[in-house]
C-alpha cells in the first residue's frame, strides 16, 4: 500500500500544489508523474507497458494501481500505445496537416474510479514518398518541443526504434516520415553474419563517419548493398571487428538522413532541427546531420514529453 502524498508537495524548498497527472504510456513500460499546473514534477511512478497487460481491463488496473494515493479529483493525461488497439482504448488517429493545440482537444476522455482521463490520439498521414505513415506517443514529444522552444516552424527529428522526423509549419504538422532504423540495427547486429556475436559498443569515431560517408558517396546505393559492406570490410582487413557495429551504425543512420531529406522534401530546407531524444544519440544524429551540413539543436525526450502532456491538460481545460 503507497502512503498518502500530502495536499501540497515540496521540491528544493519549492511548496506546490499537484494538479493533474501526465503518463508517457508505450509498450514495454509507463512513466507517470504528479505535476503542479507548470509541469514541475512532485513525484513520479511505473508501470508495466501495454504489451506485458493483457487487455483494456488490465490497463485500467495497472494505472489503478500506479496512481494509488494520489487524489481522484486530479485529472490524469495519457499519451503513447495505451491510446493504441493493444491499450486502454483506441484513441485513433488525426489526420495531417494537424494543429498541434488538436492533438489535446481531440483526447478520448473517459472516467477510471472516479478520475478523468484523457488519452491523446495519435497522427496519420501519406508521407512524402506516397506511404501511409502513422505515429502515436511521438506528436507528443512534438508538441513539447513547441511548447519549450516557442517555435512554431522546425523539424523535429525523433531518433529511436522507429525513427521519425517531423515538419512543424506555423504551429501545424504538415508531414511526416518514419524509419525503422533502430529496430533494423537491432535486428541486423543480432541475427545476421555481419557484426559476427556480441557487437561492441557504437561510438561516435572515424568508424562510424566511413558508415555516413559510404551513403553519402553513393547515392543510388540500397541500404541492402551498403550494409554488406560491414561484413566485406571486415573480412578484407579494412575494419576491425571493434569498430564493425560503429560502422553500421553510421551506414543506417547516413541512409536514415538521406531518406528523411527525400521525404520530407522542400519543406525542410531553412528550418531548424530539433533532436528529441536521449544524449547518446542525439550526438550520433547530430554528428550525421552535420556530415550532411545540417546543424541542430537536442532537446531531452523525457522534457519534451512532459511538457506535451501539460500543454494538452491545459488545452482540454
Amino acid at each position: 500500500m503507497k502512503s498518502r502524498l500530502p495536499p501540497t508537495c515540496k521540491r528544493d524548498d519549492i511548496v506546490s500544489t499537484p494538479a493533474f497527472i501526465a503518463g508517457d504510456w508505450g509498450t514495454t513500460h509507463a512513466r507517470l508523474w504528479l505535476c503542479a499546473a507548470d509541469g514541475s514534477i512532485c513525484e513520479a511512478r511505473s508501470a508495466p507497458g501495454v504489451s506485458q497487460l493483457e487487455g483494456p481491463e488490465a490497463v485500467a488496473a495497472a494505472f489503478a494501481a500506479a496512481v494509488e494515493g494520489w487524489s481522484p479529483a486530479l485529472p490524469a493525461v495519457l499519451c503513447g500505445m495505451v491510446g493504441s488497439t493493444i491499450g486502454w482504448v483506441d484513441a485513433g488517429y488525426q489526420d495531417c496537416p494537424c494543429p498541434l493545440e488538436r492533438i489535446g482537444g481531440k483526447a478520448v476522455r473517459l472516467e477510471a474510479q472516479g478520475r478523468a482521463v484523457a488519452i491523446l490520439p495519435g497522427l496519420r498521414v501519406r508521407n512524402g514518398f506516397g506511404l501511409t505513415d502513422v505515429m502515436r506517443g511521438e506528436e507528443t514529444q512534438v508538441f513539447g518541443a513547441a511548447a519549450l522552444t516557442g517555435e512554431r516552424r522546425f523539424v523535429a527529428a525523433l531518433p529511436g526504434t522507429h525513427n521519425k522526423w517531423v515538419v512543424v509549419d506555423d504551429g501545424v504538422v504538415t508531414n511526416f516520415h518514419t524509419a525503422l532504423t533502430g529496430e533494423l540495427y537491432q535486428a541486423i547486429s543480432r541475427h545476421t553474419v555481419l557484426l559476427g556475436g556480441d557487437p561492441a559498443p557504437v561510438t561516435p569515431g572515424p568508424a562510424f563517419d566511413a558508415g555516413i560517408e559510404a551513403v553519402r558517396r553513393n547515392p543510388d546505393a540500397g541500404v541492402e548493398s551498403l550494409v554488406f559492406s560491414v561484413r566485406a570490410r571486415q573480412v578484407t582487413g579494412d575494419l576491425p571487428k571493434a569498430e564493425a557495429a560503429s560502422y553500421l551504425s553510421g551506414l543506417l543512420i547516413g541512409a536514415d538522413i538521406r531518406s528523411a531529406l527525400g521525404a520530407l522534401g522542400p519543406e525542410r530546407e531553412n528550418v531548424p532541427i530539433r533532436l528529441i531524444c536521449a544524449e547518446p544519440l542525439a550526438v550520433l544524429y547530430g554528428r550525421g546531420l552535420a556530415a550532411f551540413g545540417l546543424e541542430a539543436q537536442a532537446l531531452s525526450g523525457a522534457e519534451t514529453v512532459r511538457a506535451g502532456l501539460r500543454a494538452a491538460f491545459r488545452a482540454l481545460a
